[in-house]
């Protein structure tokens, strides 16, 4: 797929979202399934540039999961595409202004890090926090996290030990880990080794790496 790599120019000219209708159009979830399909290997050999092209026809029709795999393409340059953070910014902006929840936090993250437009730390923590209250459990992380360290919001810890807590039980890898070594340290809660334990065990079974170390502080052996 390298050797097939697009300019610039033609990525822009191909792969920049039109107006997502607000009624997805006959064959956009057909679309975005075959996507997952070509992306996934399900029945088929895997294709991560014919993927693209079913997200890239499912999200003109108005599909926003697709819109938001689009923009995950050009985030980490899968489908034979070179990474574009302006184009995968204008994609998840895109779906976000649609109301998909993903799409939301994945444009806070754009927004907090500076990644395809300028850093806007308070815009990073408005949409992390439309999507949290929507009962997005990433958005509800993000939020938990902005707060304890001051992202486009004074610091909180109340406030994100509150969210972090609502994301960890709904089964956020990085909310547990992070909860998990509070309850080990003492952190602004009441020391807790059993919690401490159950939780960064979860992060590290689930794939959080930086749990790995915490919970080897429980049992050094």
């Amino acid at each position: 797929a390298s050797s097939n790599k697009k300019s610039t120019e033609e990525l822009l000219f191909l792969y920049s979202p039109l107006d997502i209708p607000d009624v997805p159009e006959a064959g956009a979830l057909d679309n975005a399934r075959l996507g997952d399909k070509y992306y996934f290997g399900d029945g088929v050999d895997v294709d991560e540039a014919k993927a693209l092209e079913y997200y890239v026809d499912a999200a003109d029709g108005g599909n926003l999961y697709a819109a938001n795999r689009v923009g995950t393409f050009f985030d980490n340059g899968y489908g034979g595409v070179d990474k574009n953070v302006e184009l995968a910014f204008a994609w998840y902006k895109a779906g976000a202004e649609k109301g998909y929840l993903p799409s939301m936090t994945n444009l806070g993250y754009m927004y907090e890090k500076g990644r395809g437009t300028d850093s806007d730390p308070e815009k990073a923590f408005e949409w992390y926090k439309r999507a949290a209250d929507a009962g997005y459990s990433y958005g509800m992380d993000q939020v938990g996290h902005a707060y304890a360290d001051g992202i486009g919001v004074a610091p909180d810890d109340d406030k994100a030990i509150e969210w972090l807590t609502k994301a960890a039980a709904e089964g956020v890898p990085a909310s547990n880990w992070d909860m998990g070594v509070r309850y080990l340290k003492g952190d602004k809660v009441p020391m807790d080794l059993t919690k401490a334990a159950d939780m960064t065990y979860f992060a590290l079974v689930h794939g959080t790496p930086n749990s790995l170390s915490s919970f080897q502080e429980l049992d050094p052996n």
